[in-house]
């Protein structure tokens, strides 16, 4: 019987050890519901959207859709162009949000020597972006319907160039218009 009784004690300890070791997965639901809005801020022309730059060509602006993507294309020469009122920025929303602008995707061309995007609010500048580099401005509120507009400038050397030819073939930057109701902490 003492054997018995300590082959049966072996044999329950080795069940017990092995029980702790058993694969067992246990799930538990989680549900994520989207419920999309409308958003808040939105793309719209400017005043010179469409009218004529220089040498017969038009300032252009393609704007998506959703009004949520805004394609810009200028014409600048040698020296320094400003366009002004090309876009616009619009808080369609009667709540105020951050607005952040980043390059992800900046000028490369080597005669450019300066090139900035603007936002105002009438004459009041609320954020400058230098094209010529990557990174991010810093939060800017925007208040409930808002409306700012988009300025752009850029400066060409003229330094081995001609009169009669243009400055290069083409260029662009890549920018995000990021907007938060906080400003606590940077977008990823």
């Amino acid at each position: 019987m003492k054997i018995h009784r300590k082959t049966l004690i072996l044999i329950l300890v080795s069940m017990l050890t092995s029980f702790a070791y058993a694969s067992i997965f246990t799930y538990n639901p989680l549900t994520t519901n989207i419920s999309p809005v409308a958003p808040p801020i939105i793309f719209k022309y400017g005043i010179n959207t469409g009218k004529a730059d220089l040498r017969g060509t038009i300032i252009t602006a393609i704007i998506g859709d959703a009004n949520t993507s805004l394609t810009l294309t200028l014409h600048p020469t040698y020296q320094k162009v400003y366009y002004k009122d090309i876009a616009r920025i619009n808080n369609t929303d009667t709540n105020a949000y951050y607005i952040m602008l980043r390059v992800t995707s900046s000028l490369t061309n080597s005669k450019i020597v300066n090139a900035k995007l603007y936002l105002y609010e009438g004459d009041t500048k609320k954020l400058e972006v230098n094209l010529l580099a990557t990174g991010s401005t810093s939060w800017v509120l925007i208040n409930g319907k808002a409306e700012w507009r988009i300025d752009v400038e850029i400066e060409i050397s003229e330094t081995g160039g001609s009169y009669d030819t243009p400055p290069f073939t083409s260029d662009s930057a890549t920018l995000n218009l990021i907007y938060s109701t906080q400003n606590v902490e940077s977008p990823p």
